[in-house]
């Protein structure tokens, strides 16, 4: 916020001792009522030189009146001596002296401040020696604030001319800028609208010179106040590129430039378009690809590339030969039933594709031009036959102006009934024990009716997508989490299956494992353990996916053995009960799960079988008699000798039993 000094004058009458200044314009009178120059009366009534009575004839009654600094009346001196009387000299002496004291008193009075009327600062009011009020001006200053800065909200040099954008919510203000390039300052004009901003225009700023300055408010004040001034800086002055010549080579449109300044980017546009869509030049050349038909103009400018707001002014050449139509690419072709397709590409802009069949040598059927879709020309209903087939561009708003027709690879192209031709490009897309199938319809042979879509795994049951799938995608349930599946698309026609398209997901399927229908391969052996049918049997495993579920069968034939989670470690330990079903001999106990990397990994534990009651192996189940009564014989013989420890008469009765 700006500060203003109003300054403001308190003024009093002051006369000096002297009676100079006072309104009367008399202070001594001489006898003919002549003043003389410092107030001093001459006796023949003409001012003195030097205040005092001359000795000339004295006419009339002199009177001299003095007011003292305090305001009093003197009293007035009369000399009606004849001149040169001694009298009347001692009177003027007498009054020359007065008049000194005067002065003296009254410059005193004057430099004594009297209280301001105004609320400033006080003004001086004092009586003169000679009691008449001296005359004084002293400021009096009041403090006004004076407007807030505006807010600089952008800022940009285009040419020789800078641009800077500022809010201001203050109402009766106005608006000034002043830029430098830190020697020649530049003043501009600013658009002010009341409480909201506007912006300020500086023109004629030097090429290749920075400049920087300031943006401030103004009041309608009189006198106006102004705000200190909102920096702004970094405004880059960008020389102009020089620009060549535009040339033309097929769709390419190329123009060339020069710039002056070092380390700036060029950037153009083709026929003025925005300049959002602009492109970076090269190192002296400005490149357009698939310009679209006609002459076409390009605009160059330069920019600061540390402040992209500031650039220089556009220039542009214009090409001097029009740009021709391009005839597009042939990617390949084939039938479908009785369509002809043609696939192409082409990446001129404003151009239309059309396509044309028409029987060869000894056909009779007629032939047909179709107007192509974006990449596809599809010609239909045609009979069985061979047809030849050409592909054109022509501009989309004159269809007069065209390229030459591409017939190669075109022509002896067979149309018959028969079933569609392969699918191309499978792929899969991985969920929980899912995959969603993509693939891309065959692109000729006879109609395709519907597709059969199947997932394949070693070890793993086949499976389909479900019902009758007309298009791409479908998506295949129940897989297996973490198996690696081929998945196979066959285009089921009227007249017979296309040949099968095969092709893999980007990963295995999530979600939860499944025992395969045998023991893999490869398989990672954690050892063997024998126990008897309904024995338990322990099994451990490390490099599974912590939290994730490992799955325990037991094999030969698969029976579900339960599952276990997997520890944060990535191990896991599981005890299964071999079931009563089982069958003495050797089997396998699996476990499948998921790696860390999300790919199925297996366990096996070899396990030996024996029957109910076998010695050897892990605890099982059941009673052994044998062995119980062993037992209980060995506790009856500990007793009795501690009985006949203690009394040996049960010993002596023992050994008469035994005789």
């Amino acid at each position: 916020m700006g500060v203003t000094a109003s300054v403001g004058l308190a003024t009093a009458p002051a006369y000096a001792a002297d009676g100079a200044g006072d309104p009367a314009a008399a202070t001594s009178s001489a006898p003919d009522g002549k003043a003389t120059p410092d107030g001093k009366a001459s006796a023949d009534g003409k001012a003195s030189a030097d205040g005092k009575a001359s000795a000339a004839r004295r006419a009339g009654t002199a009177t001299s009146t003095h007011r003292t600094g305090h305001g009093a009346a003197k009293a007035a001196h009369r000399s009606p001596a004849p001149s040169g009387s001694a009298q009347a000299k001692d009177r003027a002496k007498d009054r020359a002296t007065d008049r000194a004291k005067d002065r003296a008193k009254g410059r005193k009075a004057a430099a004594t401040p009297a209280p301001s009327t105004t609320g400033g600062s006080p003004s001086t009011a004092a009586p003169a020696a000679n009691g008449k009020a001296a005359v004084a001006a002293v400021p009096n200053v009041q403090i006004v604030a004076g407007p807030a800065d505006p807010t600089i909200t952008g800022k940009k040099v285009r040419g020789s001319t800078a641009t800077i954008d500022f809010t201001d919510t203050q109402t009766g203000v106005t608006h000034g800028v002043e830029l430098t390039d830190g020697t020649t300052p530049v003043s501009g004009t600013c658009t002010t609208i009341a409480g909201t901003g506007g912006t300020c225009t500086v023109s004629g700023l030097t090429s290749g010179k920075t400049y920087s300055g300031k943006v401030w408010a103004a009041d309608a004040a009189t006198p106006s106040a102004t705000s200190p001034g909102a920096a702004v800086s970094g405004l880059m002055v960008v020389a102009d590129p020089t620009v060549g010549t535009a040339t033309v080579d097929g769709t390419t449109v190329s123009a060339s430039y020069t710039v002056s300044q070092t380390g700036v980017q060029v950037r153009a546009t083709l026929d003025n378009a925005a300049d959002t869509t602009s492109i970076l030049c090269g190192a002296a050349n400005c490149d357009f690809t698939n310009v679209a038909p006609g002459t076409h103009t390009v605009h160059i400018w330069a920019v600061d590339p540390t402040d992209a707001g500031n650039q220089s002014g556009k220039v542009s050449a214009t090409t001097s030969a029009a740009v021709g139509v391009a005839a597009p690419t042939v990617l390949g072709h084939g039938t479908f039933g009785t369509t002809l397709l043609i696939g192409y590409r082409t990446d001129q802009a404003g151009v239309t594709v059309k396509a044309e069949a028409h029987p060869a040598t000894g056909a009779t059927v007629a032939g047909t031009t179709v107007t192509c879709a974006e990449g596809t020309c599809e010609i239909p209903d045609l009979a069985p036959g061979t047809y030849d087939a050409s592909i054109w561009a022509e501009l989309s708003t004159d269809a007069t102006k065209k390229s030459a027709p591409v017939t190669e690879g075109l022509t002896g192209i067979a149309v018959a009934i028969g079933p569609p031709t392969e699918p191309m490009e499978v792929t899969g897309r991985p969920g929980a024990n899912a995959i969603e199938v993509s693939w891309i319809p065959p692109f000729g042979g006879g109609e395709v009716t519907s597709y059969r879509v199947t997932a394949t795994a070693d070890g793993y049951p086949t499976r389909s997508c479900p019902g009758t799938v007309t298009a791409s995608p479908c998506t295949i349930d129940n897989l297996a989490a973490g198996v690696a599946y081929t998945l196979h698309v066959v285009a089921v026609g009227a007249d017979g299956d296309s040949p099968e398209a095969t092709g893999t997901p980007s990963a295995p399927p999530s979600g939860t494992p499944q025992a395969p229908a045998a023991v893999p391969a490869g398989a990672i052996s954690v050892g063997s353990a024998t126990a008897p049918v309904g024995g338990k049997v322990t099994i451990s495993g490390n490099g599974f996916k912590p939290g994730t579920t490992v799955v325990l069968t037991l094999y030969s034939t698969p029976v579900d053995m339960g599952t276990v989670t997997v520890a944060d470690d990535g191990t896991f330990t599981a005890t299964v009960t071999l079931p009563s079903s089982v069958s003495v001999g050797s089997h396998t106990l699996l476990a499948t799960g998921l790696g860390a990397d999300g790919a199925v990994r297996y366990v096996v534990e070899a396990v030996s079988v024996t029957a109910p009651g076998a010695a050897g192996g892990l605890p099982v189940t059941g009673v052994d008699v044998n062995r119980v009564v062993l037992i209980a014989f060995a506790l009856l013989f500990a007793g009795m000798v501690l009985v006949a420890g203690a009394d040996g008469r049960l010993a002596r009765r023992l050994a008469r039993l035994t005789a």
